[in-house]
């Protein structure tokens, strides 16, 4: 006979939930004169309840009569010591949400007599109506009812089954009712697992951080469905110590996203931005996650390069029931929407995110297009050549004004489950996901600073007004196919698609020193953004094992980035009103570039519990392979001025936006302008990055409330970056070979101080490498006028201590109170620099000799019922981390012009706030969420220049979500609400004389609908 109930199997390696030792009780001798109802697995059929007047001995009919009891709720005749919750157990969990209209609600917990634990998945039965639950990851359970009165059947895998008559439930009230079960030692040790314990709710996730052996903090899909959240980037906001940036990249301590990896089920994630080590998480809509973890800590099961946090990512594989969510949304920002903003002519499928064929590089020659260069038969380029090749490429190089529509997003996630017999599953889970949004700004302010070393001051070397307009579209693809072959064995096949583009006119005007004039330029801007991602991972759990754990993957990723036809035209102001075109290789210029980047990888991890009480002591052993190879590609061209050609086609009578219509004519190539290409010797580059790694770990519980989680993992990095010609790339190859061998031990020790409270101690080492495109010495500029930037193929791994210790205190399963002290030891951290050089000025990269950070962090989430019966529906999250840094500079090549100063990109203090509003009564769900970072130095100033601090900015932003049935919700969300400017100043002082670089985006109103079937 097969058993109909549940049973908890293994889960995740870090937060396993397990029954303890007793649960499998090993077959004994017949039970005697034992009362009780007695169940006991067999090999086929249903159970047959026994006689209803078989009851367990602390349970018989004749020590308990109905009459002599109290009534439930105090006015009921239940047969039952049932209770109604106090006001102080009121709004510290879902059991005391009110029930339905015209229902009442029987709740309890359901434990183990012999070892008070609660029990998990276990069966509570409405005998005779088919209404039945599960208790959760606390044991507890809840039954919406009518009124009336019931019998309840409680069953559990190897205890005697508890049948309970005469139970009251009466309308608008909510009973009580805890309930012990024996465990049968007689039982047989075979069951059938059917399924697992629910770990995406707020409570399971907190036992799961309770029981994991890193520090961090979770959210899972129980809680996102009760928020109004749509991606993981915002439900990454309600993870403690996560701060979102740009709406889209998750920070972790203040640590920016050099110090941050990304996992999706357990394996390394590329960032669809290639030139960032984030993973963008509104990639994934909030429905197809089961949870998202935030680890602070390292373990040697994971890789190792990160320092401030690894975002963690779990999908769905197979949904309980039917799923699909459709959701429209439109906003408004009021800096753009309804406005005219600046655009140019593009693509016609530029609302996809790529480019139709309008920008690509035409169908020249692979050879140099210069007067002053060969061809490959030894002659020269002839001016016909020039003549019908410049044609070719020219294109409008004009912005134009266009009037700004409302943005608007849309998606879809449809996921089932298919019952293919025995134990056989098949699920599916597939998104699709589509936003399109402008962005308008108006008088940015751009300036450029020299350091004049003789009068030991700063000269203002530009000071430009920017105006500009951005069309951003986003969309992307999301599917898992799960196969479950029986309950120990999976395997789940998962892809992903993300396109992305950004389209941007941009006019900067403004005065130039060195140049004694008023100048203006344009630049039309197209990039497109590709990931495809696939992954096959399988797990499988070895029952003659002690249910020991196999878990592998293998995956592949292809990352493309593309800039087609980058256009600059730069005019220059006469005393007379009128502008003329600036004859030189920034101006009537087109840019052309191509990334292409592959990455497989290949993991396996074996866990191995050393008896059947898997929580006492177990090891784990794996490895890692991951390659990753990019190719780079750039032309460069510029319409030069033919000599003796007339003035009057490079004149405007006064600047506007259609100037330079006039002198991009077809007919004036060759006759007053030619093509010249002005590519450069370093313009292409191949670049790779192999990891290997291998590790082994063990954790162990030394006693019942000690425990200690050891390990080493080696990393084998092999970075390498050739940069060459693109017309002869074997002559002028510049290659840097960067190896190392890591050696990466963690220490955990975890002392369980009480029931609720916990004290971790950890000390690691990590390490963070440099990004393939900070070692390339590919040069260019964002705008004309600003500060080139180039790659430094002399950069060295940084390698980091990380000394960890942190008190964390449960008041219940949905509230958290921790504090935090950390300290780490950066050696040869990677920092951007700004170097003057005269008219350019350059951003670069350096390894700085070492860097200290000591740091305090406070984090919480609290339901503030504990304050008022009224404030049951709010709660609050909130974090703060106060980091002091220092760097220390090598005195011998070093050139920062602080010789104290912190560690860039490391603000003093980093605080997140939240309140959240969430009513089961009214379908209401709210949070109004508040954000502030500190001073901050973005890049180190050199040879005088002072270091550019990022200012704090304040962010406000709410949302709220209201249910209007079963199936449809409304949302209405005002982001940004302060407007604050993104403000960056040449100096750590913030006064108007300093600031480089200032600007507002706006705030954004938006209102969506969902329909969930």
């Amino acid at each position: 006979m097969r058993s109909r109930f549940r049973f908890l199997p293994v889960l995740a390696l870090l937060a396993p939930l397990t029954l303890s030792q007793h649960a499998f009780a090993q077959p004994a001798d017949d039970p005697g004169d034992e009362e009780g109802e007695t169940i006991v697995p067999t090999d086929e059929g249903d159970d047959e309840p026994p006689p209803d007047d078989k009851q367990p001995d602390d349970k018989k009919p004749d020590d308990k009569k109905p009459d002599d009891k109290k009534p439930a709720g105090g006015g009921d005749d239940s047969g039952y010591d049932l209770e109604e919750y106090s006001d102080e157990e009121m709004g510290e969990t879902d059991l005391s949400e009110k029930p339905e209209a015209g229902k009442g609600a029987l709740t309890g917990t359901v434990r183990d007599t012999k070892y008070e634990e609660p029990l998990v998945e276990a069966e509570v039965e409405v005998v005779g109506t088919g209404t039945k639950v599960f208790t959760d990851v606390n044991g507890q359970f809840r039954l919406d009812l009518k009124p009336g009165t019931y019998t309840i059947r409680i069953a559990y895998d190897a205890h005697y089954t508890q049948r309970l008559d005469g139970i009251v439930i009466t309308g608008g009230k909510i009973a009580k009712l805890d309930i012990k079960l024996r465990p049968d030692e007689k039982a047989v040790e075979t069951f059938v697992v059917e399924t697992k314990a629910d770990t995406s709710g707020l409570a399971g996730l907190t036992l799961t951080r309770q029981r994991s052996a890193a520090m961090g903090d979770s959210v899972g899909r129980g809680e996102i469905s009760k928020t109004p959240d749509k991606d993981a980037a915002q439900a990454a906001q309600r993870v403690v110590g996560a701060t979102i940036v740009d709406g889209r990249f998750v920070y972790v301590r203040g640590l920016g996203d050099r110090y941050a990896n990304a996992q999706l089920n357990g394996a390394p994630l590329p960032s669809p931005e290639p030139d960032r080590q984030a993973v963008p998480l509104d990639l994934f809509p909030s429905l197809v996650l089961e949870s998202l973890t935030i680890a602070k800590t390292f373990t040697p099961d994971k890789p190792g390069d990160f320092a401030g946090g690894s975002v963690r990512i779990k999908t769905r594989d197979l949904p309980e029931e039917f799923l699909f969510k459709a959701s429209l949304g439109v906003g408004f920002n009021t800096q753009a929407t309804f406005h005219d903003r600046l655009s140019y002519r593009g693509s016609n499928t530029d609302w996809l995110g790529f480019d139709g064929g309008t920008r690509q590089l035409p169908d020249i020659p692979d050879y140099k297009l210069s007067r002053t260069t060969r061809k490959p038969d030894g002659e020269f380029i002839t001016q016909d050549e020039l003549t019908a090749n410049g044609r070719k490429i020219n294109s409008f190089m004009s912005a134009q004004e266009k009037f700004t529509l409302p943005s608007h997003s849309a998606s879809v996630v449809v996921g089932k489950t298919w019952k293919l017999g025995q134990e056989q599953k098949l699920g599916l889970v597939g998104s699709l996901n589509y936003s399109r949004s402008w962005e308008v700004i108006e008088d940015r302010i751009r300036r450029k600073f020299d350091y004049n070393d003789t009068e030991e001051r700063l000269d203002l070397l530009a000071d430009l007004r920017e105006q500009s307009g951005k069309e951003k579209v986003r969309w992307g693809a999301f599917g898992t196919l799960t196969y479950q072959i029986s309950r120990n064995h999976k395997i789940t096949l998962t892809g992903l698609r993300s396109q992305s583009s950004d389209d941007t006119a941009r006019v900067l005007q403004g005065f130039f020193e060195t140049r004694q004039a008023i100048l203006t330029s344009t630049r039309l801007q197209f990039i497109s953004r590709v990931l495809n991602f696939g992954q096959l991972q399988g797990e499988h759990t070895f029952e003659d094992a002690n249910r020991g754990l196999l878990e592998w993957n293998l995956s592949l990723a292809k990352a493309f980035r593309e800039e087609p036809d980058t256009r600059d035209t730069v005019y220059k102001g006469q005393p007379d009103g009128s502008v003329v075109y600036i004859d030189g290789s920034e101006s009537g210029s087109h840019f052309y570039a191509d990334q292409s980047e592959t990455s497989i990888g290949a993991g396996i991890d074996y866990t191995q519990p050393l008896s059947e009480d898997q929580e006492s002591a177990k090891v784990k052993f794996g490895g890692l392979v991951s390659t990753r190879d990019r190719e780079f590609d750039s032309r460069r061209f510029a319409f030069r001025r033919r000599p003796g050609s007339p003035d009057d086609s490079f004149v405007c009578e006064s600047w506007r936006l259609d100037c330079p219509d006039k002198l991009f004519t077809q007919d004036n190539i060759g006759d007053v302008i030619q093509l010249d290409e002005t590519t450069f010797d370093n313009d292409a580059y191949t670049a790779g990055l192999d990891v290997y790694a291998a590790y082994v770990m063990s954790d162990t519980a030394l006693t019942d409330w000690f425990r200690v989680i050891v390990g080493e993992r080696i990393e084998i990095t092999r970075q390498n970056i050739s940069s060459f010609d693109p017309f002869s790339p074997d002559d002028r190859a510049v290659s840097t070979d960067l190896k190392s061998t890591d050696m990466l031990p963690s220490l955990g020790l975890v002392f369980d101080t009480s029931k609720k409270t916990k004290l971790r101690f950890s000390a690691t080492r990590t390490l963070a490498r440099p990004q393939l495109r900070e070692l390339a010495p590919f040069t260019f500029s964002n705008y004309f006028g600003g500060y080139s930037e180039a790659g430094n193929p002399d950069l060295k791994l940084t390698k980091i201590t990380n000394l960890d210790a942190r008190f964390e205190w449960y008041p219940t399963l949905e509230e958290i109170v921790a504090t935090s002290v950390f300290y780490k030891y950066f050696k040869d951290p990677i920092e951007q620099t700004v170097q003057s050089a005269g008219d350019d000025g350059l951003y670069t990269y350096q390894n700085s000799e070492s860097a200290k950070l000591v740091g305090f962090e406070v984090e919480g989430r609290k339901s503030l019922g504990f304050l008022s019966k009224s404030l049951s529906d709010f709660s609050a999250v909130a974090n703060a981390t106060i980091g002091i840094s220092t760097v220390t500079l090598s005195d011998a090549n070093d050139f920062s012009t602080s010789r104290e100063r912190p560690l860039s990109n490391q603000p003093p203090f980093t605080i997140n706030a939240a309140i959240d509003y969430s009513s089961k009564d009214n379908g209401i769900k709210a949070r109004l969420l508040y954000n502030v970072i500190g001073k901050q130095i973005v890049a180190v100033g050199f040879e005088g220049l002072p270091d550019v601090y990022q200012q704090p900015r304040h962010q406000l932003d709410f949302v709220v979500a209201k249910d209007f049935g079963e199936h449809l919700e409304l949302k209405f969300s005002a982001a940004n609400l302060l407007n604050s400017p993104f403000r960056r100043t040449q100096g750590k002082g913030d006064d108007d004389e300093s600031v480089m670089d200032e600007y507002t985006t706006g705030m954004d109103f938006s209102i969506g609908a969902g329909y969930t079937y």
